[in-house]
């Protein structure tokens, strides 16, 4: 079998195949949680057999935003094999395969996210980089002055705008908005005064977890309360400065890795401003 490039039309093969092999319960699909790799924007290689997609692995170039510009980095997603064709290295062949065309592009990163740390070691992914977690309930909301009406639900112009202006992590570009916006499994949450917004889960990998924020922070605070009330175990990720800018004692939370990371020339060190929030990860 070769390699080949599945085409943006035959994307539904990859959420029937991805849907199944990571076990989605009944009615839910991987597509609403990670429709990104639905869009054009993404290479999927591909194995069939007989018209059948048997192996999936989707690669993502884009850009990471830091104190000298962007720096061109791959995400890696949608990794799957059929459970008939297990273990006879098809998803080891697609990934070589991947990151082959990855370093002739001169992406400097490969980043993905998953739990099989051994099989993706052997192929030179380490875990790197570095994000705190907490529980709501950390951070200290006074009760007076929150607001008597409740947030706007949904993601909106002026979000998104906020978005394609971040600072820091993953660039978002305008050719990324449709995906964005068609997110089934993301609850946005937002104030116009003072502006503030979070996004809240993203499917069966961030149950319970704020990892989007922006604007005032008391705006934030006062959004998280509200979140808090609804579910009291909810957390909240995020970098160091932006989670101490809302008001939580790095002290209190929980450290932990960004991603798997393998560099295109080996042996180069990990960028420690290099970000990754959950709406952009794989």
């Amino acid at each position: 079998m070769k390699p080949e490039l599945l085409e943006t039309s035959r994307a539904a093969l990859v959420d029937e195949l991805v849907t199944r092999s990571f076990g989605y319960p009944a009615g839910k699909r991987f597509f609403e949680d990670f429709p990104i790799w639905a869009s054009s924007s993404v290479s999927r290689l591909a194995l069939l057999d007989g018209g059948k997609l048997i192996s999936h692995v989707g690669i993502r170039t884009c850009e990471m935003i830091t104190a000298r510009g962007t720096e061109p980095v791959a995400i890696i997603g949608a990794v799957a094999t059929d459970e008939p064709y297990r273990g006879r290295g098809f998803s080891t062949f697609l990934l070589q395969e991947a990151l082959r065309r990855i370093d002739a592009s001169g992406c400097t990163w490969t980043l993905l996210w998953g739990s099989e740390h051994e099989f993706y070691g052997r192929q030179g992914f380490h875990l790197e980089g570095t994000q705190w977690r907490f529980l709501i309930s950390d951070l200290s909301i006074p009760v007076s002055g929150l607001q008597s009406t409740p947030p706007t639900e949904g993601l909106h112009e002026r979000i998104w705008s906020d978005l394609l202006s971040r600072k820091s992590g993953i660039r978002f570009r305008s050719s990324d908005r449709d995906w964005v916006f068609s997110h089934r499994s993301v609850r946005w949450l937002s104030f116009a005064e003072p502006f503030s917004y979070v996004a809240y889960e993203r499917g069966m990998d961030l149950k319970h977890i704020v990892h989007e924020s922006g604007g005032d922070p008391v705006g934030i605070q006062k959004l998280l309360y509200y979140l808090y009330l609804e579910c009291p175990i909810a957390q909240i990720i995020g970098t160091e400065s932006e989670l101490s800018r809302i008001g939580f004692k790095i002290n209190d939370g929980y450290r932990e890795h960004l991603c798997l990371a393998r560099p295109r020339v080996k042996g180069t060190p990990w960028n420690p401003e290099f970000w990754v929030s959950g709406l952009s990860a794989g």
